[in-house]
């Protein structure tokens, strides 16, 4: 969360963020940061799939503000702060978010 912070204008950014933290655990492991909910397949089962978590009873706030997500510079950000970043601060984005991370780092440093 405080990578996303200094992504883009900080008023904007830090928006973004309380709005991030008020979607599920389960919505914030499917929402795309870095396009947000501009990039969505329009396949029937998409979504189908897409609206079941992402309900229309969910506040209309954060779904327009997170319309664009993050921005094309998020990794350029986090690379820039990937010093400081620890298991906790990915930790806070889902419970499942470490076992991935490090299934996906396993993966990529056995093709190496």
């Amino acid at each position: 969360m405080a990578v996303l912070a200094t992504v883009g204008r900080p008023g904007e950014a830090s928006r973004k963020v309380t709005l991030l933290k008020q979607l599920t655990p389960e919505q914030r492991a499917h929402y795309d940061m870095k396009h947000g909910f501009r990039r969505v397949d329009r396949s029937q089962e998409t979504r189908d799939a897409f609206e079941k978590l992402f309900p229309t009873f969910v506040p209309p706030t954060p779904r327009t503000g997170l319309h664009d997500g993050f921005g094309d510079r998020l990794l350029d950000e986090l690379h820039a702060h990937r010093e400081r970043l620890t298991e906790d601060d990915f930790a806070q984005l889902g419970p499942d978010v470490l076992a991935e991370l490090r299934e996906l780092l396993a993966t990529v440093a056995g093709r190496i």
